[in-house]
């Protein structure tokens, strides 16, 4: 990732999570960057791109509890999530006839998804979060 699209995303993410102190540092020889808070690593934003349209894709990695997203599950990751990004606006909600994912807005706008991650043992979580580069103009 080039520095301008650093910091295009840098702006974008402080204000979509309410945050002045996210910052993103480049990964060395890969189109990514760390996310981090208070200089503690969060997840991290890769580029994508396909047939000439660009956008890039947070993944953060949550402690799980169940192995579904039940009410007190979500109200849990919601107060996880708004702590690790310092956000209290963030607000985790049901997805009709799914109970492995979660919708996750802030300031009511749909932002992202939480899953569960199946594949591992551990009980982890994945907010996934997209974003187009039309969206940082």
């Amino acid at each position: 990732m080039t520095p301008a699209e650093i910091s295009k995303l840098e702006r974008y993410m402080r204000g979509r999570f309410h945050n002045d102190t996210l910052a993103l540092k480049a990964v060395a020889g890969a189109p990514a960057a760390g996310v981090y808070i208070d200089d503690e690593f969060q997840g991290l934003l890769t580029r994508d791109e396909d047939e000439d349209e660009v956008s890039y894709d947070f993944v953060m990695r949550l402690p799980g509890e169940e192995d579904k997203l039940t009410a007190w599950e979500m109200a849990r990751l919601q107060q996880v999530l708004s702590e690790k990004m310092n956000d209290p606006k963030i607000e985790v909600r049901t997805r009709e006839k799914k109970l492995d994912s979660a919708e996750v807005y802030t300031d009511g706008e749909f932002i992202g998804v939480l899953f569960l991650d199946v594949e591992e043992d551990d009980g982890a979580v994945s907010f996934n979060m997209g974003i187009l580069d039309i969206d940082l103009d």
